[in-house]
């Protein structure tokens, strides 16, 4: 699977968990961020990141969704309809694809 799908896919898992509250032990892993005094941050729904030490943590499901979705999403993908979340990643990766430059090698694969 590609790294496109992958972020594709904790993406959706990860809205799936916050709208809904199912499963369970994938919802007690995500932490909204607190501070303790109001920041112009502080409207806006972010996760907490947790420290990652070692390759293997960094691929934990609790540090992986929250990167992803500070590094991928913004505040345009606030919504509580699974089609119009959808919608709008598929247009923020096709985006996200067709401006990464692309190489053709001899074979006929592509090179990204």
């Amino acid at each position: 699977m590609s790294y496109v799908g992958v972020v594709m896919n904790v993406a959706l898992l990860t809205f799936k968990t916050l709208t809904t509250d199912r499963p369970t032990y994938l919802h007690d892993l995500l932490q909204f961020r607190t501070t303790p005094r109001h920041l112009r941050s502080s409207e806006h729904r972010l996760l907490h990141v947790n420290e990652a030490r070692t390759v293997f943590g960094i691929r934990a499901f609790s540090y992986a969704t929250p990167t992803v979705l500070l590094i991928y999403l913004s505040d345009d993908f606030n919504t509580t309809f699974l089609s119009a979340f959808i919608g709008k990643l598929k247009t923020h990766f096709t985006e996200y694809i067709l401006s990464s430059p692309v190489t053709v090698s001899r074979a006929g694969g592509c090179r990204v």
